[in-house]
């Protein structure tokens, strides 16, 4: 075996490709299989089906545009997935981006016309295995030849196709993960016995339908048009164990999932790297997955710009504060349509990840049925304060590097560079070994060695830092918000020191403030008291200005906490203090919006805890909700 429907790789690659044109629309496939009625023989899986609901709440929150079709329990029928593929073909066009993901069991079957003396085989529900005689005779299954052609039609058509398959095709020992459950293998033994003849019940393929079985064609693969990511490699195995409390998941698509969820902007390399190095932590459990085609291409390509949809009547910018947006901003065409002037747009209200636009007044009049399919860039920013970095004295061979990194830095509000002695959020100070980034009214600075850094990380931590200071400056106004005022927040500390009492309190950020030292365990109770569910995203932020997601609750890995009107929950963690880490005033910030109660999974924004762009994820919550966000904060302080 060489992979996960290994062929597949291969056939899909047949096909020369153009350059990769311009993202116009994005598709998914979603496949998982559970159960086998047909095939008792099969033993039954629970995670396929949990996969695709994950996958597809991923997806989603990724990409608010994305089209998705999942096939799940009897309705993954091989007439209804390969129908499915064929639609894909028919719908994407040059530049699209599809995606397809297929979970459940593998297996193989001899044939004769394979080099390695195999066909790969991915079982439909309605796939059908029977004993008559010395014949086992199998119907509904689907080959790598028949996927390899659907999959070569969507290429082929211009597409950018994304292959993730979670089963596989190898090996027949259970695994198990101490402490995880039970593990099972996605691999289906038929039970062809010595003596018995293979006769295979489907329509026959027709020759050629997948091309030059064992090749690749370099130029597609080159030109950005297949990838693929695969559970398990040669001899390996794909398995399914519990991951989020007893809910069972692929290991492979649950640590896709979080690398996807973490990963912000990246290519596929990078993707399968992370994913990779998630998978390595199971030790021996986990399988070896295969990553093959144009790695090198961006995750999510596509082109940039500004989009806009209608929400009630009004138009809706996929731009907020946490992308350094702001009322007043003014937004222009990049390309308007030949013949259908569409004027500027100016932000009249701005929220955390959208922002409502309206026409400028004094502009010829626009087109506002063409706005929403056209892409916009910013041209005027409004009146907002800018974010102020004093650099330090220093040598212009070493200023001038410094001065470019800090310009770099993906900021939510306009930067402006002062002189060391003006006022200042943020002072940058050079010493023979660090440089140093003091906050204004921070105890101690963030410090970065400097034999040992680089300047892309000296932009990572401006703007880590500086959006920490934009989180607090927002709380006041977000605390005033409906989702805002219906957050409630307590906070119990309890000592690691033998003996000690707990602690509890709340209150606002100004309050006195609680100490946590090392050691001690910190459960942040949240309580919902209005009306309406909400999705929350609970931070830690650090003394220096670092922000942490905070994942102490059930489905934290993956998603965010959703509260139901009336409902308490509780967020838990334990300080870790080591000799080096500073210590001092710090907050625990939640961050709510409407939950969008048609999707089964909390949106959230983890994002911002490394240096990324603003997410999507609230961008798909109910209609006007986008720009009701809220939030609370807590004030604690750590020392030793």
């Amino acid at each position: 075996m060489t992979g996960r429907l290994p062929r597949i790789v291969l056939l899909a690659g047949l096909l020369l490709a153009a350059a990769l044109p311009v993202r116009a629309e994005r598709f998914a496939l979603l496949v998982g299989v559970n159960a086998y009625p047909d095939a008792p023989e099969i033993p039954a899986l629970a995670g396929p089906e949990n996969d695709v609901a994950l996958m597809q709440g991923v997806l989603a929150g990724l990409w608010r545009d994305i089209a998705i079709t999942t096939l799940t329990g009897p309705a993954a029928r091989r007439a209804a997935i390969l129908g499915a593929l064929d639609d894909l073909a028919r719908r994407a066009g040059p530049g699209d981006e599809v995606t397809v993901y297929l979970a459940g069991h593998g297996t193989q079957i001899p044939s004769r016309a394979e080099p390695d003396g195999f066909d790969e085989l991915f079982l439909p529900a309605d796939f059908s295995a029977r004993r008559v005689g010395a014949e086992l005779r199998i119907s509904g299954h689907i080959l790598d030849d028949e996927l390899g052609a659907a999959f070569g039609r969507i290429v082929g058509a211009g597409a950018r196709l994304w292959l993730i398959a979670d089963l596989c095709h190898a090996g027949t020992i259970e695994r198990g993960t101490p402490g995880a459950g039970a593990a099972q293998a996605r691999f289906a033994l038929l039970g062809l016995r010595p003596g018995m003849t293979l006769v295979d019940l489907n329509p026959p393929v027709a020759a050629g339908t997948g091309g030059a079985p064992g090749t690749l064609d370099p130029p597609a693969v080159a030109a950005g048009r297949f990838i693929g990511f695969h559970a398990a490699g040669e001899a390996a195995q794909s398995i399914e164990l519990p991951l989020d409390g007893d809910r069972v998941h692929g290991l492979f698509t649950f640590e896709l999932a979080r690398a996807l969820r973490a990963g912000g902007p990246m290519r596929f390399r990078e993707l399968a790297g992370d994913t990779a190095r998630g998978l390595l932590d199971w030790g021996q459990a986990a399988p070896a997955p295969l990553f093959s085609g144009a790695l090198d291409s961006p995750v999510g390509a596509g082109a940039a710009g500004i989009t806009l949809r209608a929400v009630d009547g009004a138009l809706v910018a996929d731009r907020g504060r946490l992308d350094g947006f702001a009322e007043g901003d003014v937004l222009a065409p990049v390309a308007p349509a030949a013949g259908r002037p569409a004027g500027r747009l100016r932000i009249v209200a701005a929220g955390l990840t959208e922002s409502r636009v309206a026409l400028v007044a004094d502009d010829p009049p626009g087109d506002p049925a063409a706005l929403p399919g056209l892409r916009f860039e910013r041209v005027a920013r409004g009146p907002v304060a800018p974010y102020r970095v004093a650099l330090p004295d220093a040598p212009p061979s070493l200023l001038a590097p410094l001065r470019a990194a800090v310009e770099q830095a993906r900021l939510p509000r306009p930067l402006a560079l002062v002189r060391p002695g003006e006022p200042a959020e943020l002072r940058l100070a050079l010493t023979e070994a660090a440089l140093e980034f003091h906050r204004d009214g921070a105890a101690a600075p963030y410090v970065l060695p400097r034999a040992a850094s680089r300047w892309d990380e000296v932009s990572a931590a401006i703007a880590q830092i500086a959006r920490a200071d934009f989180l607090l400056d927002l709380v006041p106004e977000l605390a005033r918000s409906d989702p805002g005022r219906a957050l409630d927040l307590r906070v119990t500390v309890t000592p690691c020191a033998p003996g000690a009492a707990p602690r509890r309190g709340g209150g606002a950020v100004d309050a006195p403030r609680m100490v946590v030292r090392d050691c001690d365990t910190v459960a942040l109770e949240i309580t919902n008291r209005g009306a309406v569910a909400l999705d929350l995203s609970p931070f830690y932020l650090g003394p220096q200005g670092r922000i942490y997601y905070l994942r102490g609750y059930e489905g934290g890995d993956l998603f965010g906490l959703r509260l139901n009107a009336g409902e308490t929950r509780a967020v838990r963690y334990t300080e870790s203090l080591g000799p080096g880490d500073p210590v001092g005033d710090m907050v625990l910030l939640v961050l709510a919006d409407i939950a969008d109660t048609a999707s089964p999974h909390p949106r959230d924004l983890r994002m911002l805890e490394g240096d990324l762009p603003a997410p999507d994820m609230l961008r798909d919550a109910a209609p006007g909700a986008a720009l009701a966000a809220g939030a609370a904060a807590l004030a604690l302080r750590t020392e030793r």
